[in-house]
């Protein structure tokens, strides 16, 4: 499922803002915390209303550290196209 949300998401983010990927900054991305997870870099915090559902496109976790990191390498991948 998880991975499945993630590609879900890159087809909204490549369909609604193309170049999306040179916003993200792995070293501070944290998609338990609005102002860090994928949207949050891309769009700012105070657009995130016009977004679709977040955990079910990967774009943000309330889980657990382990979780996180595993939906951010998750991110990672789709986006170096591994």
């Amino acid at each position: 499922m998880n991975s499945l949300a993630v590609k879900k998401g890159r087809e909204w983010l490549d369909a609604n803002h193309p170049g999306w990927q040179t916003k993200i900054n792995f070293d501070t991305l944290d998609l338990r915390i609005w102002s860090r997870c994928i949207l949050g870099q891309v769009l700012g915090v105070a657009n995130l209303i016009q977004t679709p559902n977040l955990v079910e496109h990967g774009f943000f976790s309330d889980h657990t550290a382990e979780t996180n990191q595993m939906m951010i390498e998750l991110w990672k991948k789709e986006i170096n196209g591994n």
